[in-house]
């Protein structure tokens, strides 16, 4: 067994590769501080293990959701014949009951954790908890994935053809990650399905408190809640309450959102709101520039989705607000 950062782990991939997985050696890579580590900074985050373990063949890559999915895990990495990893990270668990045995578990299996309709959240790690919060909200069904590789493709293709709206979740980069599996396998499969992915966007997350840090990246529950609503604006969700403390830097325009998010809006309202602002601030936030196509679909019927064509020129002569 190895036991690493994640940030340490890069800068022995070489090794990783090529003594140990070529050779396909049993070799146990527990990984720890996966993903945001609050006050070390982005040169200590563990932002890229999922991207960059993935694509190693016959690598087996776990995330557990708690610590006694850990104890699990590590049983069966341990036993797994081949390179394994298991990311967790940084900070306490949340207290989940201990079982006495440490049976492994079933390989490329997730499991649902609560059933809903419609939308489905796909989490890959301790955003577990966080999802199930805002699934008794909206009535979203929650599958804990644990394994990124292999994929539980028989469970994705069941989920995708009895919801609208598939949502993955994970503290790691977005590019490359769990959620690109997911999509990976829907486009090899030729299912046409909308996709949400929250994760870390494509900048530096800098020195905070975790839990800011993950308010600023969406990950938390109101960030979660209010991407979908974005996202799903179609759907028979209730009008969602947003307060301007709850939107998160992700949305671009914080003073301009403290001015105008004064009363709770339907998910209908956050979605254009939403797209006005990207469109608008889409010159200084890389993060929401490069998802603007994928909010919301169904904005293309409405009189301002020609900005859509447009060049990113054309995107920036939108009125100030």
């Amino acid at each position: 067994m190895v036991a690493i950062y994640s940030t340490f782990l890069q800068r022995g991939y070489d090794q990783l590769v090529h003594d140990v997985a070529v050779q396909n050696l049993d070799v146990l890579f527990a990984i720890d501080r996966a993903g945001l580590v609050g006050e070390d900074g982005p040169t200590h985050a563990g932002s890229y293990d999922l991207s960059y373990l993935r694509c190693i063949p016959g690598m087996l890559v776990m995330t557990l959701s708690d610590e006694n999915e850990l104890r699990k895990m590590l049983s069966t990495g341990h036993l797994y014949n081949g390179p394994a990893a298991v990311r967790y990270p940084r900070g306490n668990g949340p207290n989940a009951v201990i079982e006495k045995d440490l049976e492994p578990i079933e390989i490329g299996k997730g499991i649902v954790r609560r059933q809903g309709s419609k939308a489905a959240f796909l989490v890959f790690g301790v955003q577990l908890a966080e999802a199930l919060k805002v699934a008794e909200k909206i009535d979203a069904t929650v599958v804990d994935m644990r394994f990124v590789k292999p994929l539980d493709e028989a469970l994705v293709r069941e989920i995708a053809g009895s919801h609208e709206l598939l949502v993955t979740v994970e503290e790691n980069a977005i590019m490359g990650g769990a959620g690109a599996a997911i999509s990976e396998f829907l486009a090899r499969e030729n299912i046409l399905k909308s996709v949400l992915h929250l994760g870390l966007p494509d900048i530096y997350v800098e020195h905070a408190k975790p839990a800011q840090m993950l308010a600023e990246c969406g990950l938390d529950e109101a960030g979660s809640r209010l991407r979908c609503a974005s996202a799903w604006p179609c759907s028979a969700c209730n009008p969602i309450p947003v307060k301007p403390d709850q939107i998160g830097s992700w949305l671009a325009c914080d003073s301009i959102t403290r001015s105008l998010w004064k009363t709770e809006v339907s998910a209908s309202q956050a979605s254009q709101l939403h797209i006005c602002f990207s469109l608008h601030c889409m010159h200084w936030n890389p993060w929401t520039a490069h998802e603007i196509p994928s909010i919301c679909p169904a904005l293309l019927f409405l009189p301002s989705a020609q900005l859509f064509a447009d060049s990113r020129d054309a995107a920036l002569k939108l009125p100030t607000w």
